[in-house]
């Protein structure tokens, strides 16, 4: 897929991604997992996602320039709550996810 998020100065991730030739919501909601999933801890502890539901308001194009934001939400124990935006070449919110993740190391 071609995504690789980054941390943002203020907390979060974000990932440009040109989409596919090829694109379904279940591409989608791929693309919506990985910057979410690096919200969290993830270069100090091992997570896993436990739990993951989306909202799809309009399937990006084929060479659209998206890019995709992630950010912690909170913590509770093991939990981190996460969620993560599409945004369109044109700054429009194309879809978004709640995620919880499991941290295996705590």
């Amino acid at each position: 897929m071609r995504l690789f998020p980054g941390r943002l100065p203020g907390g979060g991730t974000a990932a440009a991604w040109t989409v596919p030739d090829e694109v379904g919501p279940e591409l989608v909601w791929a693309a919506l997992d990985c910057p979410g999933g690096w919200a969290t801890a993830l270069e100090r502890e091992t997570y896993v996602l436990g739990r993951f539901t989306v909202g799809i308001g309009r399937l990006p194009t084929a060479g659209e320039h998206c890019v995709i934001v992630g950010s912690l939400t909170g913590e509770e124990g093991r939990k981190a709550s996460v969620i993560t935006t599409m945004y369109g070449g044109d700054g429009t919110r194309l879809a978004h996810a709640r995620a919880t993740w499991i941290s295996l190391g705590k």
